[in-house]
């Protein structure tokens, strides 16, 4: 994780940054016109018992319900240019749900 923040030349990137109404666990902004997507990120790490698919439902939901892009929003991000991410760790398993801020709003 160090490493990703450390050295994006592409992206400001922010561990567990203030924004909306929490903490996104990763926040990725652009620095050049040429990449624009910016990136919400959201980890969970999860029981074998538990439903992955549901998890990763509700992650993408607490990144929309916790307005997490408004941080990347007020920076001058256009909220078709934000790309939430659910990251979910089951023991072997993951699974990466994903969703485009403004098809949300």
């Amino acid at each position: 994780m160090k490493n990703i923040i450390s050295h994006n030349k592409l992206r400001n990137v922010g561990s567990n940054p203030e924004s909306g109404y929490g903490r996104a666990d990763i926040i990725m902004v652009p620095k050049i016109p040429k990449y624009p997507t910016a990136y919400l990120i959201e980890f969970k790490s999860i029981n074998q018992n538990e439903d992955i698919n549901n998890v990763c439902s509700q992650a993408l939901a607490q990144i929309h319900e916790k307005v997490y892009s408004s941080a990347v929003h007020n920076a001058g991000i256009h909220l078709e240019q934000i790309r939430s991410l659910a990251i979910i760790l089951q023991g072997k398993r993951v699974m990466v749900g994903e969703e485009w801020v403004g098809e949300n709003s």
